[in-house]
């Protein structure tokens, strides 16, 4: 586990090219023009994309020893904020 740091792209392209199973778990872009094209450069890249609500791959994914990112940002001036660690 990790956060967000870089880009994850070049990160899960650089990974699938040293030989790493590499899945992303994708919330869709609101362009569909511009997910299928970001999906096809990632499979073309030997990427597997799981859709967002396909939660229980990515746990058969984690089980087989893949790599996982769950790559969904959120819109922040629609969430909630809590403490982490009392902070």
């Amino acid at each position: 586990m990790s956060i967000h740091f870089g880009n994850w792209e070049w990160g899960g392209l650089s990974l699938a090219l040293s030989g790493y199973k590499v899945n992303f778990l994708v919330r869709p872009h609101k362009n569909k023009r511009t997910d299928r094209l970001f999906n096809h450069i990632r499979e073309k890249k030997r990427i597997k994309v799981i859709p967002l609500t396909g939660l229980k791959e990515g746990i058969k994914v984690l089980k087989r020893n893949e790599i996982l990112a769950i790559l969904a940002d959120e819109n922040l001036e629609q969430t909630m904020k809590t403490k982490l660690f009392s902070q």
